[in-house]
């Protein structure tokens, strides 16, 4: 919590100010707990209208109107949270977050690229990017980058799944076979592995 009230310093805040910050994020994180997304929306709405150019009462209320599905307002808010901090890769991975629900995935990449020209290997970045070109069935691209990552991280589950799935798509079931079974040794809970195999 003394983070968030942190990045409020530049505002001058009184203790009065910062008490009621502390009990608006408060309730909102147990509204969220609850799947009370309006609630929380609304809490956290009375910090906004008194400091609507602060960068956490925006990049917060992002995340929370993503989730109760309102992505016009999730996209103007996480906008807002990049123009008040332009380095802010969080911000940017939740509006890319909010592009891919909708579908808008050029959208997402040209924002995935945007991380990743300062980032290469930015873990979210490089799997949200899988995400939208396997969506746009440019799986050419997307394995490009599923190597990369496995390069980085051999028995990471998630490139390795995203791996196996660009096999099925594109009909290379013996290479997906492969994938999944290497994927069993590695978690052998691994819910669409076991469903493949048990095909």
């Amino acid at each position: 919590m003394r983070f968030i009230i942190l990045l409020f310093l530049s505002l001058n805040l009184s203790a009065t100010s910062s008490d009621f910050i502390k009990q608006a994020y408060y309730d909102s994180y147990n509204y969220e707990k609850m799947q009370n997304y309006t609630d929380a929306i609304k809490v956290l709405t009375l910090v906004y209208e008194k400091y609507p150019k602060a960068y956490t009462p925006n990049f917060r209320l992002a995340w929370l109107f993503y989730m109760n599905k309102n992505y016009t307002n999730a996209i103007l808010h996480y906008e807002t949270a990049i123009s008040l901090v332009s380095t802010s890769v969080e911000a940017k991975l939740g509006l890319i977050q909010v592009y891919q629900a909708m579908g808008k995935h050029n959208d997402a990449t040209r924002m995935i690229y945007d991380i990743l020209q300062d980032d290469l290997y930015n873990y979210y970045a490089n799997s949200y990017l899988v995400v939208s070109l396997n969506a746009l069935k440019e799986y050419k691209q997307s394995l490009k980058i599923i190597y990369k990552m496995l390069a980085s991280y051999p028995t990471d589950i998630y490139f390795l799944g995203q791996l196996a799935q660009v096999y099925v798509d594109t009909k290379q079931d013996k290479l997906a076979l492969g994938v999944y079974q290497d994927i069993i040794i590695l978690d052998p809970a691994d819910t669409k592995a076991r469903a493949y195999l048990n095909q």
